[in-house]
């Protein structure tokens, strides 16, 4: 996310069970997504190669590779993928959300302490998630 001047020269993405079950090989769909590109540019991949991953490379808000599409006998591979070598690729619209309201602070605080304060922090809002009490744990394995 947000990254620039990646080159990665091979790289092997493999997800070999769902919940310690390999029953997810029969359809290859172990993992959804390997490799997920946002607001990224400078982005090079050469050989890539993944097992039952669905999508190979997601850049967000637009078409992934898929795996099904680039069979080579037991795997999925490209030789090499070049969107984002040129342009930004995975380009979000963050809304964002603010931490503070100005009525909030106390009349003390100078402008510029209100000004950083009560700023649109811009990121997924998924990052809300992390301000609750909970055990995240392991992603299903």
């Amino acid at each position: 996310m947000d990254s620039s001047s990646i080159y990665i020269l091979s790289a092997g993405l493999y997800s070999w069970f769902s919940k310690y079950s390999q029953k997810c090989l029969d359809t290859e769909d172990c993992q959804e997504r390997a490799f997920q590109v946002e607001e990224s540019q400078d982005l090079w991949i050469y050989n890539l190669v993944t097992k039952a991953i669905v999508e190979m490379i997601s850049p967000s808000n637009e078409e992934p590779t898929l795996a099904n599409n680039n069979k080579n006998g037991f795997m999925s591979s490209i030789l090499a993928w070049l969107k984002g070598s040129n342009d930004t690729t995975g380009q979000c619209v963050f809304t964002g959300f603010t931490i503070y309201e100005a009525d909030d602070l106390p009349l003390a605080f100078s402008d510029a302490y209100v000004t950083a304060l009560t700023a649109t922090v811009k990121c997924d809002l998924t990052v809300f998630q992390f301000g609750q009490s909970k055990y995240y744990g392991s992603l299903a394995n």
